[in-house]
């Protein structure tokens, strides 16, 4: 149910989450992990709504408590290499894994993905737009855009602006498109700026598509979701019983149905 979907969504706007900045954890994430009961989790801002009821899940099938702290891959990354304590890591990219690996902060033996995403071309509901988008033929975004900006995610950190470069890359007009662009520096703040139509169009992941009433969808990039795949991993050092739970809790059949009703789509 779609209406039910977006009232979520809506609710955990009131969700008080964590925000890495700075390299800065707050107090509590370093008196949870002294809890062995108590799990940190460091999470791609893409995720933000469905961790909540990942984390609700979690708690009434192991009696265990998951603080998140949210923010772009590629930030989670370097306060990972900064030695920010705790327990997993989802990355909306290999990329930021493999990166961790090469600093020698995953434990290897934990590494899997759990769910994919897609790209979507957004706009606000009050923009009127010079031309239709017709995909097959590339040169249509470029006149459908005209003068106005395109807000995508930073792609020097953020796997949404990576993502949406390679794909402008792809078909030809990243080139002349790339100076029209704003780019930002997490998926939500993309997904904000198109709902307080402050550009033309956006390009976001299917699974912000709900987050807002005033944001609605002109094309869905086709074959994207192949690409952006989600993976969890453990963070050497911290490896303990409950991380392992939640590890392969996050595989678990029975949230095929959560992760499809925040838009995500489970790795087979």
């Amino acid at each position: 149910n779609i209406d039910n979907n977006t009232q979520k969504m809506k609710n955990y706007k009131f969700i008080k989450i964590i925000i890495l900045a700075g390299g800065i954890l707050s107090k509590f994430s370093y008196q949870a992990l002294a809890n062995d009961r108590e799990l940190i989790v460091l999470a791609a801002s893409s995720t933000a709504g469905l961790i909540h009821e990942l984390s609700n899940e979690f708690y009434h099938a192991h009696n265990s408590k998951i603080k998140f702290s949210i923010s772009s891959s590629g930030i989670l990354a370097k306060q990972v290499k900064l030695g920010i304590p705790a327990n997993l890591i989802i990355s909306a990219s290999i990329e930021w894994i493999d990166d961790l690996i090469s600093n020698n902060r995953i434990d290897t033996s934990y590494i899997k993905p759990i769910f994919q995403n897609s790209l979507m071309i957004v706009k606000n509901i009050n923009q009127e737009l010079e031309t239709k988008i017709d995909l097959t033929d590339p040169r249509s975004f470029y006149r459908a855009l005209g003068k106005g900006k395109l807000v995508i995610g930073d792609p020097t950190h953020v796997p949404l602006g990576k993502y949406t470069v390679n794909y402008l890359k792809e078909i030809g007009i990243w080139d002349e498109i790339s100076q029209n662009t704003i780019q930002q520096v997490n998926s939500r703040a993309v997904v904000n700026l198109i709902a307080r139509n402050e550009a033309t169009m956006g390009i976001i992941y299917q699974s912000d598509i709900n987050i807002s009433n005033n944001i609605i969808p002109i094309k869905k990039i086709p074959g994207s979701s192949r690409k952006i795949i989600y993976y969890v991993a453990i963070i050497k050092g911290y490896r303990n019983a409950e991380s392992i739970k939640l590890y392969n809790f996050l595989s678990a059949p029975k949230l095929i149905q959560i992760y499809e009703e925040f838009g995500f789509i489970r790795v087979k």
